[in-house]
């Protein structure tokens, strides 16, 4: 008896040992490396794709940048916000394991046949650098995941709302903003039988002028500034915009700018209902970006609001 009590404790002592250098092994406090959910190298990663049980996403980098892909429609991503999620996926540290069965996966929402999202990267050249899981959320900003490669299931600091679905969470919302080293800007408003045109242009000794008149410097640098920051919202529904019995959006005028390096045209549109709403498009048109009313009512300011004083004017009273 005493022979065998003295066996279970050593079996015992054996067992804490092998505990603890696993737990230490995995600690961050330890000499080893902390384990990661997969392992791949952030800056290999050419294609992001995230699908839920209805829809996907692709986000895939080319010379240009990101882009994202969504319903067929294809635009520009927003470069930093793909690139922290890229690193914080590479990122994910994991401990003990919470679960390490096929029916636990499908528990945690976390298998190939039930998750809430399914991420995979790929390099330039189409090959997987990984493929995980994440399912439900054990608390806020956690979530339970799951590599392709291996049963364990473990919790995370990630949530699904960090993985969105839909284009307009991934688009660029700067895609439309004018760059800093602009030289000329011409404005037209209205329809084409009624519109009234008017021109900014930067002359490198009088600083900017309006119509070859010397304008209010410091009312141009502010409605640059506007421009140089815009920001739109999200792509416009198509159904918003054309309907079989009105045409809600009206085009009701455009910008012409030319910089050192580049040139391009935006359109403005504005709905004729009574709520004010506008969208904005490149001189194509094929898509359309929903902008806020304060963008939409100063995009085309009125020509007196920049006019430079003649010499000896009062202000107005």
């Amino acid at each position: 008896m005493n022979k065998s009590i003295r066996i279970l404790s050593v079996l015992a002592g054996v067992q804490l040992v092998l505990v603890a250098l696993v737990w230490f092994g995995r600690s961050d406090g330890g000499a080893n490396v902390p384990l990661r959910l997969v392992e791949f190298a952030p800056a290999s990663a050419a294609k992001l794709t995230l699908a839920n049980d209805t829809q996907s996403v692709e986000l895939t980098k080319d010379a240009a940048g990101w882009q994202v892909q969504a319903n067929g429609q294809v635009h520009s991503a927003d470069a930093t916000q793909v690139n922290n999620m890229v690193n914080n996926l590479a990122e994910l540290q994991v401990q003990w394991p919470v679960a390490t069965t096929s029916d636990s996966a499908e528990r945690f929402e976390v298998s190939a046949k039930k998750f809430q999202r399914r991420v995979e990267l790929q390099d330039d050249s189409g090959a997987q650098l990984a493929l995980l899981y994440t399912g439900t959320s054990p608390g806020l900003g956690k979530v339970h995941a799951r590599s392709d490669a291996a049963d364990e299931v473990y919790t995370v600091d990630l949530a699904n709302h960090q993985l969105p679905m839909t284009l307009d969470d991934w688009l660029d919302k700067a895609l439309l903003a004018l760059p800093k080293d602009l030289e000329e800007i011409t404005v037209q408003v209205g329809a084409e039988d009624t519109k009234k045109t008017w021109q900014l242009r930067n002359d490198l000794a009088q600083g900017w002028l309006l119509d070859n008149a010397k304008a209010d410097q410091a009312a141009v640098l502010s409605y640059l500034g506007q421009l140089q920051n815009l920001r739109v919202i999200g792509l416009a529904e198509m159904g918003a915009i054309v309907s079989q019995d009105s045409e809600p959006f009206v085009e009701v005028g455009s910008l012409r700018w030319q910089s050192k390096q580049a040139a391009g045209v935006l359109v403005l549109h504005a709905s004729i209902g009574q709520e004010a709403e506008f969208l904005l498009s490149t001189d194509d048109k094929t898509s359309k970006y929903r902008v806020t009313t304060r963008v939409g009512e100063g995009f085309l300011p009125d020509k007196e609001d920049l006019k430079g004083k003649l010499p000896n004017e009062e202000p107005p009273a």
